[in-house]
């Protein structure tokens, strides 16, 4: 029986945490270890760990060492690109089981068809498993060389108590004449277009208003108008001041692996807005029923969505809400728990 899992992590994120504690609660004979990554400055997250967890900055240990430590049974790998990491496990394979994390969704790019053909022939020997967000990336878990009945789903879940209560406190409340956006302020998300099309929005809907939340090297370029506020950054516990009232989410993104976030405001009950580079639109995006999709760095659409949604009538308003927060539940801690279980259950019959 596996007792002793690794995770051999890159940038660490709230949510992640909040899985890896439920499942060290959940599981007290198994022991977990995380190495990860320095906090990302433009997304300063305030990582809590449990009791249970043993976590490691990547740049503060000898990951050699550690590993000789520890001797753990199973490693789940945040992706391919940290050297150390692949090296590590290349040359203890032998001692453990491997899983492969990853959120790249296949776009049928000549880097992509190179990369899984170097990948598959040269790395994907070293990992018996992965664990991807959503299904959207079976294609190229499938073009990495990983057989479908070891490629697991729904690994970026979250806790989604936090949000469910607010939809629970206000299930039949109107929805506010509010955009949000949460994210960093950088161009690849999409907020320059966002920014712009409201703009011309406001002019014909002048009582609506735009609240971002985030930071990044655009924030001090940021634009300014009476109608979008600027939060700054915000710690997930911060949030109930937004989320009280409720709104419409929006994720401009010009491509965006998954976006947990989107997840977590359709918990909340609220419409959605996405462009359609946005991977998690897959899950949680039902067109026409709970939002609208546009076309990625396209203003003119995002504009047209934004009108769309302003011109609904309330009460379809609030059924996008509702239709939102009942498709959130895809992934939660409770499946995360489980596939991990599963994973380790596998491992053992592959030893």
């Amino acid at each position: 029986m596996i007792k002793k899992v690794l995770f051999l992590y890159s940038e660490l994120s709230v949510y992640t945490i909040n899985c890896i504690n439920y499942f060290a609660v959940k599981n007290s004979e198994v022991s977990i270890f995380i190495v990860h990554w320095d906090i990302n400055k433009e997304a300063p997250f305030i990582l809590n760990f449990d009791s249970s967890v043993f976590a490691f900055k990547k740049k503060e240990i000898n990951l050699l060492s550690l590993l000789k430590k520890v001797e753990p049974d199973l490693i789940l790998c945040s992706g391919w690109l940290d050297k150390e990491y692949i090296n590590v496990i290349k040359h203890h394979k032998n001692s453990f089981s491997t899983v492969l994390l990853f959120d790249n969704y296949w776009e049928d790019t000549i880097r992509q068809k190179l990369g899984s053909f170097i990948f598959k022939n040269t790395i994907k020997k070293f990992f018996d498993f992965c664990w991807v967000p959503g299904d959207i990336h079976l294609k190229y878990a499938s073009k990495l060389g990983f057989n479908k009945e070891n490629i697991f789903f729904g690994f970026y879940a979250t806790n989604l108590d936090f949000f469910n209560r607010f939809y629970k406190k206000n299930i039949n409340a109107t929805i506010p004449k509010k955009f949000f956006y949460v994210g960093r302020y950088l161009k690849l998300k999409g907020v320059q277009e966002l920014w712009d099309a409201f703009l011309k929005f406001s002019e014909k809907f002048p009582d609506w208003e735009l609240n971002c939340i985030g930071s990044g090297e655009l924030f001090e370029s940021k634009t300014l108008h009476p109608k979008i506020i600027h939060h700054g950054f915000v710690q997930q516990n911060e949030l109930d001041v937004f989320l009280k009232s409720k709104g419409v989410f929006i994720m401009p993104s010009h491509f965006d692996h998954w976006g947990v976030a989107v997840q977590e405001f359709s918990s909340a009950g609220m419409p959605l807005i996405l462009s359609d580079k946005v991977g998690s639109g897959c899950a949680f995006l039902q067109d026409g029923k709970n939002g609208f999709s546009f076309i990625a760095n396209n203003t003119d659409d995002l504009l047209d969505k934004m009108i769309q949604i302003a011109e609904l009538p309330q009460k379809k308003l609030c059924k996008f809400g509702t239709v939102s927060h009942e498709l959130s539940n895809l992934y939660n801690l409770n499946t995360w728990n489980n596939t991990l279980t599963n994973i380790i259950n596998k491992s053992c019959r592959y030893d």
